[in-house]
């Protein structure tokens, strides 16, 4: 089974409107697929469990984010606060 990995930037919008709003818009660019195995020695066993359950997980942890760009080699330059990273069984 292979995931799709994203790199996600989160931005917040201030309300213009009182009662219609948006709270923030995600972008995110495919940063390529690995092997679901690939994953097991870098996610602990409830990421795992939820990526499996939910078919979706997102990493936000900036100390797992390195794990993986550096276990994986994704090609990551650089990231902020506002980043985080969407893992994806694909189908």
């Amino acid at each position: 089974m292979s995931v799709k990995l994203y790199l996600c930037t989160y931005s917040e919008y201030p309300t213009i409107f009182s009662r219609h709003f948006i709270t923030g818009i995600s972008l995110c660019r495919e940063l390529g697929s690995q092997l679901l195995s690939e994953l097991q020695g870098i996610l602990n066993e409830k990421n795992l469990a939820t990526l499996t359950k939910q078919k979706e997980i997102l990493i936000t942890s900036r100390d797992l984010i390195i794990a993986l760009k550096d276990k994986l080699h994704l090609p990551i330059k650089e990231f902020s606060e506002n980043n985080y990273i969407l893992i994806r069984l694909a189908e």
